[in-house]
């Protein structure tokens, strides 16, 4: 049976559709009279179907994330395709949300139950700020062309890191390598037609450089060792059969990978770069905007504005210096003493170590396990580590690999962070818990990056303080340092790229305030916030909302307040935008003090 192509089809249930252009051509029909909370109920739970259906048919890579049997749920499989780089899935995704908002904005919300309110104030949420992304469509090239994020680094880890269970998998990574050429070809063109879009010198030698790896011959390109990984953990392949694979592949980057990322370089080397240097959308016309909606969609902040956003980050970061500069006037030998013990150099034991902590303060796991595995040399600087892959979300998480960087693996004050944002209590803990839940499907899918990265800087710091052979101090003193780190970045991620600092104010903030008078620090944090605009920011913004919401309900239930339940309520009401779980926040307050009363 011939798989639908789902890079250019915008599929969604009729009801949607219907309502699309009801919405689009500015009509508002009139119920005749009030449906009743059940017929109010059915109809949400159609629109959320819809919803789910059309998110699960966009493309195959998001196909292949949501479901691992599409056609189970009544979706017609997508074929092996990679993502389309045109402005067709943006303007749809503008369009679905438009259709989404008319139709909630239909309903009325009373007449649901708890549960599907929560649910109905996430697609709102999700709605409005896609619809705030209405205009920007060419800001896409950016994300694109990032030398730390974009297409070129960002492919080769998605195929790297797509699972062999049987034979159909493999066949359907050799469709996506034949598929590369179409991409890059649709990607060089795209950039010939965004001439708003320009770049500086350094972002375009260092995009090059990021193509660099795939443009090797089949012995030293970096999809080749990827593949013999990859097939190390496919069942019962035999030595003739791995051999044949093999020889296939090398002739796929022959034929299909080199000329793709060769074809990219050199459209990339052909670009005339922009006369200044300095980088940040702020420079770019409509670039503050778009980062306001990087900002809303990345963070989904629950302050108003950038510069409230921006003087928090500045009191916290005031707040931590006082705080450390006490505890070193005290001692000032602690900071030599935040080291762990050789014992935590294991991967294997520290993430059991983890696992056992992290049940005594955040809620209990069925059993899930997560084998951490090394990285070769060769692979570490292609892939972003460490990291995982969870399959897709119908599936459970049993068996997972937690990859990580052959330096890290050693060095146990690298390595104890690392495993506590990854593994236990972070973003895999965080997923296993979440996929434990009796939840809608809808919710499941929906992304909500500040509050998963905030959760996982939480979690980072979290483990910090568990019974590790750090002193009390010690243990204080390294939570500060880290949330004076998120809160550095987070700032530097707005001063760069929307009140308009070069290079030269990073150093001179740096430089001036925390004495770090290295160069390729200065150098590092700026391009990140250059070319990652948000990411860094998702992070702090994040964690600084989640260590605030904790704050107010530790503050109104003094002894009532428990840590564990502190932690299921953010787990079972997230994931989601900060301004609705502070709502979510105060009924919980309500709730809790209730409980201590009756106990």
């Amino acid at each position: 049976m011939k798989l639908p192509n789902c890079r250019n089809v915008l599929t969604a249930g009729a009801g949607l559709l219907a309502a699309l252009s009801l919405c689009l051509g500015g009509c508002s029909p009139q119920p005749d009279a009030l449906p009743d909370k059940e017929d109010t109920a059915q109809e949400f739970s159609q629109i959320t179907n819809d919803f789910f259906q059309w998110m699960a048919s966009q493309d195959y890579l998001t196909q292949r994330r949501i479901l691992s049997d599409p056609e189970a749920e009544g979706i017609e499989a997508c074929s092996p395709s990679l993502p389309d780089v045109s402005e067709n899935p943006w303007n749809h995704q503008v369009d679905m949300a438009k259709s989404l908002r008319f139709q909630l904005d239909l309903l009325d919300k009373t007449a649901l139950d708890y549960p599907q309110q929560n649910l109905y104030d996430l697609l709102s949420f999700y709605a409005d700020s896609q619809m705030k992304g209405e205009g920007l469509e060419s800001f896409r090239l950016l994300t694109f062309l990032s030398p730390e994020t974009g297409l070129m680094t960002k492919i080769p880890r998605i195929l790297g890191q797509l699972s062999f269970t049987e034979p159909e998998d493999v066949e359907e990574y050799f469709s996506l390598l034949e598929d590369l050429p179409r991409l890059f070809n649709d990607l060089v063109q795209y950039i010939g037609q965004q001439q708003e879009i320009s770049f500086t010198s350094s972002w375009l030698e260092d995009a090059q450089a990021a193509c660099a790896p795939y443009c090797l011959d089949p012995d030293h390109n970096g999809l080749t060792q990827s593949f013999l990984l990859q097939l190390d953990h496919l069942p019962g392949l035999s030595d003739q059969e791995r051999q044949a694979y093999e020889e296939r592949h090398a002739q796929a980057v022959t034929e299909f990978v080199i000329p793709a990322y060769q074809q990219l370089s050199q459209a990339l080397k052909s670009l005339p770069p922009r006369a200044d240097q300095e980088e940040g959308l702020w420079r770019l016309e409509g670039g503050r905007k778009y980062y306001e909606y990087l900002v809303l969609t990345e963070t989904g902040t629950s302050f108003e504005d950038l510069s409230q956003l921006k003087s928090a980050l500045e009191e916290q970061l005031q707040r931590n210096t006082k705080t450390m500069n006490e505890l070193l006037a005290q001692s000032p030998e602690l900071m030599a003493e935040i080291h762990f013990s050789q014992e935590f150099g294991n991967p294997e034991s520290l993430l059991s170590f983890l696992a056992a902590e992290t049940n005594k303060y955040f809620p209990a796991l069925d059993e899930e396990s997560l084998h951490p595995e090394v990285l070769s040399q060769e692979l570490s600087p292609l892939w972003d580590l460490p990291c995982w892959q969870p399959p897709a979300l119908n599936e459970p998480l049993e068996h997972s690999t937690l990859w990580i960087d052959w330096q890290t693996a050693g060095n146990p004050d690298s390595l104890y962070p690392a495993l506590a944002e990854k593994g236990y209590p972070g973003s895999f803990y965080r997923e296993a818990y979440r996929r434990s839940l009796d939840s809608e499907k809808v919710q499941a899918l929906l992304s909500f990056p500040g509050w998963e990265r905030g959760w996982d800087a939480y979690a980072r710091s979290y483990a910090l303080s568990f019974d590790n052979g750090l002193s009390r101090e010690a243990k204080q003193l390294a939570r500060l340092s880290y949330s004076s780190s998120l809160a550095i970045q987070g700032l530097i991620d707005i001063q760069v790229n929307y009140y308009g600092w070069g290079v030269d104010e990073v150093k001179d903030f740096l430089a001036g305030y925390y004495q770090v008078d290295q160069e390729q620090v200065w150098e590092a944090l700026y391009r990140r916030a250059a070319y990652a605009p948000g990411l860094s920011l998702s992070y702090c913004t994040g964690y600084l909302e989640i260590r605030q919401m904790k704050s107010r309900a530790r503050d109104v239930l003094g002894d009532a307040f428990q840590e564990m339940e502190f932690h299921r309520f953010l787990l079972e009401t997230g994931p989601g935008p900060f301004s609705l779980l502070r709502n979510r926040l105060d009924n919980w307050i309500v709730q809790q003090n209730m409980s201590s009363l009756s106990r």
